[in-house]
């Protein structure tokens, strides 16, 4: 989806290009957004099914994140494509990039305005997992996300 902008792939946590970091801070917000959604209905976010259970990591949150991320990718993507993060300071530190505080306050709200487009797809997957976990349901019977 980034190649045209010469982008080497994806690195969680390292931040060595523009991209990588807009994908990281988007991904931020998606997970705070689907955690407390989760929170909501009570759930043992540390617990995942496709994750794996490790030290502090909220695998449950990391698993259902995965079918939204495609929100945080199009809109990074449609953004570079009008120009909109042209503008953003970016400054490297210790060959990371960082992106200037106001700049990051503004591209924060234009995800979360973007995640907010989809809040009722978010919910509605999350509560039919809920539905589908509680029941001990067939994994054949798995909700799907609707974008």
């Amino acid at each position: 989806m980034f190649k045209p902008f010469d982008w080497q792939g994806r690195q969680p946590r390292v931040k060595r290009d523009k991209i990588n970091l807009l994908l990281d801070i988007g991904y931020t917000v998606l997970f705070n957004y689907i955690e407390a959604i989760l929170n909501i209905y009570g759930f043992d976010i540390y617990k995942g099914n496709l994750h794996k259970e490790f030290y502090k990591r909220k695998s449950l949150v990391c698993d259902i994140i995965e079918p939204f991320r495609p929100i945080v990718d199009y809109k990074i993507r449609k953004m570079i494509n009008l120009k909109q993060t042209e503008n953003y300071k970016f400054t490297q530190h210790k060959g990371q990039y960082q992106l200037d505080w106001k700049d990051s306050n503004n591209f924060v709200s234009q995800i979360l305005e973007e995640i907010l487009n989809y809040k009722e797809n978010i919910f509605d997957f999350i509560q039919q997992y809920y539905r589908w976990f509680m029941k001990d349901d067939d994994i054949n019977k798995f909700p799907k996300a609707v974008l």
